[in-house]
């Protein structure tokens, strides 16, 4: 029993202190609230596209820094990890523009 209680303490304290983790969250939060902000006015999914990367651009550089990091401790070469960080972010903002045209169609908004 012990060994379980200490082992789960160990991976919630793991978790917690990665930074991939809270840079993940905020970046979402950041393409769901320009979703959001877009889907309001009422925006060509044009517009959408145009502005949901530099309206989140804070939020990821925060990400790919932390992606990066990640990849590096566990023994990635760097150009592997950015790489690997660059294809992430692209596919985040990839979904976020084909959610746009979703939700716009629907007449819905992003949860």
């Amino acid at each position: 029993m012990f060994s379980f209680t200490f082992s789960a303490v160990l991976a919630l304290a793991a978790a917690q202190a990665d930074p991939v983790i809270p840079a993940r969250k905020a970046f979402a939060q950041c393409l769901t609230k320009v979703t959001r902000d877009h889907l309001a006015k009422k925006d060509e999914p044009e517009a959408f596209d145009a502005a949901v990367k530099p309206a989140c651009a804070t939020e990821e550089a925060a990400l790919r820094t932390a992606l990066i990091n990640s990849d590096l401790a566990r023994g990635f070469k760097r150009a592997d990890a950015e790489e690997g960080a660059n294809l992430q972010i692209e596919d985040y903002l990839a979904v976020a523009m084909e959610d746009y045209r979703g939700f716009r169609e629907s007449g819905t908004q992003p949860n």
